[in-house]
C-alpha cells in the first residue's frame, strides 16, 4: 500500500499552499543493502515532491454545512529536484522584470500597467506536462486600491491566483531556501516509525478542463543580443 506524507511549507491564506511530498510503499523499500568482503553498504533514495497548490473557497450546501471545493487536476503541481530550480529561476525572473521603470505608471491617481512593457516581462514555461505562465498585473483589492503583483495560472484560466510583490517575495524565499531533502529523511524517519496505516479511497472525481490557454512567448533576438 502506498502512503503520502506531507510537510507544510508555506501557506499564502485564500491563495496557495507550498508542501514538500513523500510518497512510500509497503512493498517497495527506499533502502538498498548489498554485502562484501569487508562489509557492507545501505543506500537509501528518496524521491520528495515540492507541491504549489491553489486554495479553493470552501462552499455550503443546503444545511449550511461547509464542505470542500471540488477537486481540480490543474490546481496544483508538483515539482522534483530536477525541475524545481525551472520554477524558482522563472520567479526571479518575474521579480527583476517587476522592477522595469516603465512597467507601471500612474494616471492621475491611478495605476496602469503598460502592456508592452508586461508582455515582454511575461514568463511561460513547463513543469512536466503543466504549461505555468507568470505575468504582471494591476491587483484590485477594493475600488480605490490597486497595486502591483503578477498572474499565475497553471494550464489555463480556470487554474489561476494573483500575487501581490509581497506574497511573490514570500514564495520565492521560501522555495529558494528549503531543504526538500532534508525533510524527507524526517518524514521518512517519521513513516519508519508508524505502526497502524489506514487506507483511505478517493471518490471519483469530475472531469475538469484540461486544456493550454497560454500564449506561448515569441522571442527574437537581434544579431548583436544572439546568446551563443
Amino acid at each position: 500500500m502506498k502512503q503520502t506524507i506531507r510537510y507544510r511549507i508555506l501557506t499564502i491564506p485564500k491563495k496557495i499552499s507550498v508542501d514538500i511530498r513523500l510518497v512510500l510503499n509497503d512493498t517497495v523499500s527506499p533502502e538498498y543493502r548489498s554485502n562484501f568482503d569487508d562489509g557492507s553498504n545501505v543506500s537509501v533514495r528518496l524521491s520528495p515532491f515540492i507541491g504549489v497548490n491553489i486554495i479553493r473557497p470552501t462552499e455550503r450546501d443546503e444545511e449550511g454545512r461547509s464542505i470542500r471545493a471540488p477537486w481540480n487536476p490543474n490546481d496544483s503541481i508538483g515539482m522534483t529536484m530536477f525541475n524545481l530550480p525551472i520554477f524558482i529561476d522563472n520567479l526571479h525572473a518575474i521579480r527583476e522584470s517587476m522592477k522595469v521603470p516603465n512597467l507601471y505608471s500612474y494616471v492621475g491617481k491611478r495605476l496602469e500597467i503598460n502592456d508592452k512593457e508586461a508582455e515582454l516581462a511575461r514568463r511561460v514555461f513547463t513543469i512536466g506536462s503543466t504549461v505555468v505562465e507568470f505575468a504582471p498585473v494591476v491587483i484590485e483589492s477594493d475600488e480605490n486600491t490597486r497595486v502591483e503583483g503578477i498572474k499565475v495560472k497553471f494550464n489555463n484560466e480556470d487554474s489561476s491566483f494573483l500575487l501581490t510583490l509581497n506574497e511573490m517575495t514570500s514564495l520565492y524565499w521560501n522555495l529558494s531556501h528549503m531543504d526538500p531533502e532534508g525533510i524527507a529523511i524526517k518524514l521518512y524517519q517519521m513513516y519508519v516509525k508508524q505502526s497502524d496505516k489506514k487506507d483511505t479511497t478517493q471518490p471519483t472525481q469530475k472531469k475538469y478542463n484540461t486544456s493550454v490557454d497560454i500564449a506561448p512567448k515569441a522571442i527574437s533576438f537581434s544579431d548583436d543580443e544572439l546568446p551563443f
